[in-house]
């Protein structure tokens, strides 16, 4: 998500997202769980979500005041999950039901 229309152009985003979500599988899910968290908070995005579909759960990161990541929230997705900095956004995971329910 990108708050600041400034930051687009005809070749898409100049800087940081405010918001990423991740949606982890097997092959990826060691390198969004740290490399590229480390790299979004290197460059300033505010809130990174990691979502694991199959084990049904999310991890919120969101820039502390020293620009770092503070220690992540662990949410399940049994209802629905309202981001921290974007108080009016939320998703509600019901249309993804769990394996053999």
């Amino acid at each position: 998500m990108i708050c600041d229309q400034d930051k687009l152009d005809e070749l898409g985003c100049r800087g940081a997202p405010d918001w990423v979500i991740e949606v982890l599988s097997p092959s990826t899910s060691l390198k969004d769980m740290n490399t590229k968290r480390d790299l979004y908070e290197r460059y300033g995005v505010r809130e990174y979500w990691l979502v694991h579909p199959t084990e049904r759960w999310i991890m919120i990161y969101v820039l502390n005041d020293n620009k770092r990541y503070g220690k992540g929230q662990l949410f399940g997705m049994d209802q629905e999950t309202i981001s921290i900095i974007f108080s009016d956004f939320n998703i509600d995971w019901s249309f993804m039901q769990a394996e053999g329910a």
